[in-house]
């Protein structure tokens, strides 16, 4: 991917020239300068609109030629055509972990068959996600996926070659919890659809500094809030596919009818504000960044014939210092509930959100991920980088 700023127009020429003619335009002034359709006006190929516009064909580009790689690697070592789909084949699991793998493997899943699903930043607020290359080991002459440095952080390759086996499958699970990623598709001529999935980069929305990049102990937060947002979307969906929910109940929003309450005088884990309508507001801190904020899942309750949101309440300890767990049920959505129901329930004070928008922007700058059933929210106060 080129360096924006230090590359010379005919390089930036070369680069796009797929997208050349309508769509895109350069020319030099003092700086090389793009034409940017929306705005209907030339800006530095630097500047936050030309990186954004320009990042969006970077990531196209890139998508085609890893594509290109895979086909040849297929052929080359007679794999199966499918072996780089996302979709997830007949027999594979997939895991993941807190953040970790993110950060030492670059990848968000790892799967019993050995293949691990890559994502590649640097496209503005975007990544790329796709099953990564494998590379032959030289001592075994197998397939291996991961990082062929060190033991701990490779993988035997096994689809197409050699059935998943014990070993393997402990490696995979080590650390690490199943899942079900999701795809989120996007066109790129002459590539299939499942190959690729475009993604929200989490560090790229919440404006993290480079020098954050070499400190574990700050980034860790960050790692672990993205494999969260992976891992609970995953769930939410199987929710929704084996209820009746419909996606907007998992909205970052206030529906129709709704009434929001924020807690208030008191901390109750992630517990944020809860809704008229039983739906329960989580706020997950990222140290000192932003908030993520996401919509509960609710349990089906054969006693209550529905179902409820479980919320943990304050502990108590008994006369033999045993600590005893308290739970608080809320009819997940509808009927209406008021208030006063749910803080006889709860026995926690909240206080009404008059304005749903004001109430999240005193967070910071929301930015909605996963179909608007995430926010990211960037806090204001800080002094941002530029790029």
């Amino acid at each position: 991917m080129l360096k924006l700023g230090e590359a010379s127009l005919d390089t930036i020429s070369l680069r796009y020239q797929t997208f050349k003619g309508s769509r895109v335009k350069f020319r030099q002034k003092n700086t090389v300068e793009v034409y940017i359709p929306k705005l209907h006006d030339w800006e530095e190929v630097t500047s936050r609109f030309a990186l954004k516009f320009l990042r969006s064909l970077d990531i196209q580009l890139d998508a085609g030629e890893i594509h290109k790689q895979q086909e040849a690697f297929i052929a080359e070592h007679n794999l199966p055509e499918d072996a780089f789909d996302l979709t997830p084949l007949p027999g594979e699991k997939w895991y993941s972990d807190t953040g970790n793998d993110r950060k030492y493997l670059r990848v968000s899943h790892i799967s019993n068959f050995g293949r691990l699903r890559k994502q590649q930043s640097g496209y503005y607020q975007d990544c790329l996600s796709y099953i990564e290359l494998p590379w032959v080991c030289g001592k075994t002459n197998e397939l291996h996926s991961g990082n062929p440095k060190h033991e701990f952080a490779r993988f035997r390759w096994a689809y197409g070659k050699q059935d998943p086996d014990a070993e393997l499958d402990d490696k995979v699970q080590k650390y690490r919890k199943e899942t079900i990623p999701e795809i989120e598709q996007f066109e790129v001529k002459g590539v299939p659809i499942h190959k690729f999935s475009k993604e929200k980069n989490i560090t790229s929305l919440l404006r993290i500094p480079y020098e954050v990049f070499q400190e574990h102990a700050k980034l860790k937060p960050i790692m672990k809030a993205a494999a969260f947002v992976d891992r609970y979307s995953s769930q939410q969906i199987q929710a929704m596919e084996n209820s009746s929910h419909e996606n907007s109940l998992f909205e970052i929003k206030e529906l129709k009818g709704e009434k929001w309450y924020k807690l208030v005088d008191s901390a109750i884990g992630n517990l944020h504000a809860i809704s008229s309508m039983g739906r329960v507001l989580n706020k997950m801190d990222i140290d000192e960044f932003g908030h993520l904020l996401y919509i509960q899942i609710p349990k089906l309750s054969m006693s209550l014939g529905g179902y409820v949101t479980y919320i943990k309440l304050p502990s108590e300890v008994d006369s033999d210092s045993k600590e005893k767990l308290k739970f608080a049920t809320l009819r997940f959505g509808g009927p209406e509930q008021s208030i006063e129901a749910i803080q006889g329930t709860l026995w926690l004070k909240f206080e009404h959100i008059h304005d749903w928008d004001d109430f999240v922007e005193e967070l910071g700058t929301s930015l909605p991920v996963k179909n608007e059933r995430f926010c990211i929210v960037r806090k204001n106060y800080r002094i941002h980088n530029k790029r």
